[in-house]
């Protein structure tokens, strides 16, 4: 079974997005994440609370763990479909990891952030390209 990552994503709110939004902007998200090519996505909690934490351990509002395989090439659709979120959307920015590497991604980004994500992709070569 070829190898799988995990990407946790966390939505960064404005002031002016309750709870309720937040919750409903995530569900959304996590429905358009599950159309790339992706294994699973998950509320980020709930999938350590399958993995042997303790149970009832709470959800973190805004926060999904992205699972895919090593191979797929889903950060480039990934970073534009959290873009064209983030401009319609109620959302300050959306924060990616992996494997502890994070970046910050705005809806209208400079060309400076645009280059640090291309750094961070280019980091993280097994999911930037697919490996067909």
């Amino acid at each position: 079974m070829p190898d799988q990552i995990e990407l946790k994503l966390f939505l960064n709110p404005t002031a002016q997005t309750d709870a309720e939004e937040l919750e409903r902007l995530t569900r959304q998200l996590r429905q358009d994440i599950l159309d790339l090519e992706v294994e699973d996505v998950r509320p980020l909690e709930a999938a350590a609370a399958q993995a042997g934490a303790k149970s009832g351990f709470p959800v973190a509002l805004g926060a999904l763990l992205i699972t895919t395989l090593a191979s797929s090439n889903v950060l480039p659709p990934l970073i534009d479909l959290l873009k064209s979120v983030l401009e319609h959307h109620s959302l300050s920015s959306v924060m990616l990891e992996i494997d502890g590497d994070k970046i910050e991604v705005k809806g209208n980004p400079s060309r400076k952030q645009q280059e640090l994500i291309k750094a961070w992709m280019s980091r993280h070569p097994l999911i930037l390209t697919s490996g067909r």
